[in-house]
């Protein structure tokens, strides 16, 4: 973002427009509902082209531009779908930070007329980006506020229109994107603010490096003592102090990114703060080794597969990043760090060949399949079928653990959680195992009734098992939250997979007047809008519904 940029009014306001009725048609079109696999990407697709161009147009070569927009913009709609996100937090923090990478790096081509780009320019990019998304964010926040306030005003005496006008998913939809692009026009129109703003985080950082290297220092001389003594169980927690060193990674190449920034300003002049700087940068290598050995060497099941492969290459780019500042804190050159823009050059390429890489499905088919993990059992005559639960959705058994829910089975009405009642008797949920995933549903008449959703484009059908599981706990240690078609405002407390995009979460809503328990299929980015439960054999779709979700 420079001085000599135009960015006219009418530019941002027709895209936002644009924006504004391509999402309502598409929300609103038969197509879509009946294909909802595409909502997401096109969705997607369409944000993109619209706030890439704005954020790169600088009134030259605008054809090229588009060009570049259009196909970039495909392929973010593409990774976005393809993607299996199912296979951890590293998976989909790789793909963001990706596709952050790509959009700063187009940026800095088009404006350096797509020669190579200064450092100086994309380090720009990244943090200015940031500042913009942030004050874009806040006018679209009170602007949602002003119009709550209207509608809540006209309502107090009896006129509701603007209420329900104000509340509905046409206006949301319609209106957004055209308050995105004034706040965005704003904050372009303000650009010492946007300086300011990013001198002001980069300044944040700059502050807490010192606190993160004693940090660091300290928890790896603690460590050490601990593993010598063995006065604390350090193999059972190798995966935890994994995870945790690897985030220490993530803040420190942030930090000292903050403080070295384009490369052209001077050498701090505090001697004690080159050595914490230092000091950092030497902690790098040790914290990135460490995570290896404990994510990969100490932990109970180390073998590379399809879950963990994505975490294994996202650490060896760390590694990457600790090598280069290692040696550019190691060389005794007058340029202080100097290796620090090409390593970061290069390794944001790296960057985005991992993001590509992570969505084709013949790279998960070269490493074998995780391991499953047993949560339960159930032995009969008529099924001998262990249920089991794979270790992509240990996140959900660990909420479930915390809130000290369980499933059971020959439950018991004593036993089960209630989660409402019709009728004067209590609602107990119920999950059963079939196609290879867990369906949950409602249980009635010693039966678990379910519906059967596959994703091979069959319609729902009612079922009915006599073996099935009964979730048993307390009921404050869960909280019903708004359901939507978008996705859920909370943290989903229990969730089973089918495939590779679609998951089962609890619902209930209201039929007839009556309390039902049942089941919503969710997919990435995007949920069917309906609870379906099962009312005399039949199969039921309702849109207003709550899911079940952990208490705060």
């Amino acid at each position: 973002m420079t001085h000599t940029e135009k960015k006219p009014l009418l530019l941002f306001l027709s895209i936002g427009v644009m924006q504004g009725l391509l999402y309502t048609l598409l929300l609103a079109s038969p197509f879509t509902k009946a294909f909802s696999h595409v909502l997401a990407p096109s969705l997607i697709f369409i944000v993109c082209m619209g706030f890439i161009t704005l954020f790169s147009y600088n009134g030259k070569q605008t054809a090229r531009l588009l060009l570049f927009t259009f196909f970039l913009s495909i392929l973010i709609s593409l990774i976005v779908y393809f993607t299996p996100f199912d296979r951890g937090v590293t998976t989909a923090l790789t793909q963001i930070f990706g596709i952050y990478t790509a959009i700063c790096l187009l940026q800095g081509y088009h404006h350096n007329q797509y020669q190579k780009p200064e450092y100086s320019t994309l380090f720009a990019n990244v943090w200015n980006n940031i500042s913009l998304l942030f004050t874009t964010a806040v006018f679209v926040l009170l602007s949602k506020l002003v119009f709550l306030l209207w509608g809540a005003l006209f309502s107090l005496i009896g006129i509701k229109i603007f209420s329900h006008l104000f509340s509905s998913l046409s206006f949301y939809t319609l209106f957004t994107p055209i308050f995105s692009v004034i706040g965005l026009y704003i904050s372009f129109k303000s650009k010492h603010l946007i300086y300011g703003l990013r001198a002001i985080i980069l300044g944040f950082f700059k502050a807490l490096l010192p606190v993160l290297s004693f940090i660091g220092t300290l928890y790896l001389v603690a460590l050490i003592v601990k593993a010598l003594t063995n006065l604390h169980p350090i193999a059972k927690e190798a995966t935890d102090i994994g995870l945790q060193s690897l985030t220490y990674v993530f803040l420190a190449i942030i930090f000292i990114n903050a403080v070295y920034q384009d490369g052209k300003i001077q050498l701090p002049q505090s001697r004690w703060y080159r050595i914490t700087v230092a000091t950092l940068i030497y902690l790098l290598p040790l914290m990135s080794f460490l995570s290896l050995i404990t994510l990969f060497i100490c932990s109970p099941q180390p073998s590379l597969n399809k879950t963990s492969i994505n975490l294994f290459l996202a650490l060896l780019l760390f590694l990457g990043y600790a090598s280069f500042y290692l040696v550019g804190i190691l060389q005794k050159k007058r340029v202080w760090l100097s290796t620090l823009k090409t390593g970061n050059t290069i390794l944001a390429w790296v960057l985005i060949g991992l993001m590509i890489l992570f969505t084709i499905p013949s790279f998960y088919q070269l490493f074998p399949n995780p391991p499953k993990r047993q949560i339960a059992s159930k032995v009969t005559a008529k099924n001998k079928e262990i249920l089991t639960i794979s270790t992509d959705f240990l996140f959900s058994q660990s909420m479930m653990y915390k809130a000290r829910l369980s499933w059971i089975d020959s439950p018991k009405a004593s036993s089960s959680l209630i989660l409402g009642y019709r009728d004067n008797r209590p609602l107990h949920t119920c999950q059963v195992s079939d196609h290879g995933t867990f369906f949950f549903g409602e249980q009635q008449n010693n039966q678990c009734a379910y519906v059967l959703t596959l994703n091979d484009g069959t319609k729902p059908t009612a079922h009915f098992s006599p073996t099935f599981q009964s979730l048993q706990g307390k009921t404050a240690a869960i909280r019903w939250q708004n359901g939507s078609a978008m996705a859920s405002h909370g943290k989903t407390l229990i969730q089973s997979k089918l495939k590779r995009r679609l998951r089962h979460l609890i619902c209930r809503t209201i039929y007839d007047g009556k309390i039902h328990l049942g089941s919503v299929t969710a997919k990435v980015l995007w949920r069917e809008n309906s609870c379906q439960i099962i009312v005399n054999n039949q199969v039921h779709g309702l849109n207003f519904f709550e899911e079940l979700g952990n208490a705060p």
